[in-house]
């Protein structure tokens, strides 16, 4: 059967399906293919942010998506071959994504919402292997987490394949909280020499495994240590800081202003209510900077993702001046 279709990447199919899917215009009876490292989705109509081609396709003729066996589309994330089911979902869920032909051998139910100074969430097992780690590929890197020992979600994929892509090879980046390293490593692929600091061990001991499975652990110096100790560290040198503490990191405007130099890029992550999405978040910003003697000239302002009713994760980027 014909169809119009989005054309991209292998390592960008599952955030691009999943896009898709979240905006109601995935083509659920046919199958997705795969030729010379791209994946060709169907799609019912045509997506405004993404190119399009048309080609023919097999129709589906058998249950395979879990939504297929359900008669209902769950609520999960994936990380690597782990599904996470949000709270409300019950076990049948989980079922039917390891039975489904979609490469998930592991159902895990997220119990918790992100707690403690080591960031971590509750899980319980559902179906499948019993196991909690996993190996996460994203834009052609791969990440091995422990989704019960550290915080860690593909939704900001983009968002990190965004600001990597204004990373330059003679930059020192300061990665101020850095979990597993997916900021970190993406900067150190494009060039720059990355200090990464976590308080959290197990996330530090994977950062350091990612760095040389990516092949960049030449380029990372990691710190299991609160990020404003690692500030002092390295005082007056980063060219670039990242702070993807929301909730957070208002606490730490200060250590990122302190690891910064003159003309250093900050970007600053927050949730924010949608009646102040960004103005805000810039004061705080700006008062931290002018207590280090610096003014703020803002380069962007990012809705990152939808984090909750009327509220979003966002990201200001600015250059201290």
């Amino acid at each position: 059967m014909e169809s119009t279709c989005v054309r991209v990447p292998r390592e960008k199919g599952e955030g691009t399906r999943q896009h898709l899917a979240d905006e109601g215009v995935l083509n659920r009876d046919l199958r997705i293919q795969e030729e010379d490292g791209y994946l060709y989705i169907p799609v019912t109509d045509v997506p405004d942010d993404l190119p399009t081609t048309v080609r023919r396709f097999d129709e589906r003729d058998d249950e395979t998506d879990a939504d297929e066996i359900l008669g209902y589309e769950p609520r999960f994330e994936t990380v690597g071959d782990v599904a996470l089911l949000e709270p409300e979902e019950d076990d049948e869920a989980g079922e039917a994504l390891v039975e489904a032909d979609n490469g998930i051998s592991t159902a895990l139910r997220v119990e918790s919402a992100v707690e403690g100074r080591e960031r971590t969430r509750r899980m319980s097992y559902v179906a499948g292997e019993e196991k909690t780690r996993a190996v996460h590929r994203e834009y052609g890197r791969e990440f091995v987490v422990d989704l019960t020992d550290v915080y860690f979600t593909p939704r900001l994929a983009e968002e990190r394949e965004r600001v990597a892509s204004q990373v330059s090879a003679d930059e020192t980046v300061f990665d101020m909280f850095a979990g597993v390293g997916p900021f970190t490593v993406a900067a150190a692929e494009a060039g720059a020499d990355v200090v990464a600091s976590d308080i959290n061990e197990s996330a530090v001991e994977l950062l350091r495994e990612n760095a040389a499975r990516n092949k960049v652990e030449d380029r990372v110096t990691a710190y299991n240590e609160d990020a404003r100790e690692v500030a002092r560290r390295v005082a007056g040198t980063a060219d670039r800081v990242y702070m993807n503490l929301p909730h957070s990191a208002d606490g730490f405007l200060d250590a990122a202003c302190e690891a910064a130099r003159d003309g250093a890029v900050i970007h600053y992550y927050d949730i924010r209510h949608e009646d102040d999405l960004f103005d805000g978040a810039v004061e705080e910003i700006r008062g931290a900077a002018a207590d280090a003697g610096y003014e703020v000239e803002v380069l962007d302002r990012v809705v990152v993702r939808s984090y909750a009713p009327y509220d979003y994760n966002v990201c200001v980027d600015v250059r201290l001046v």
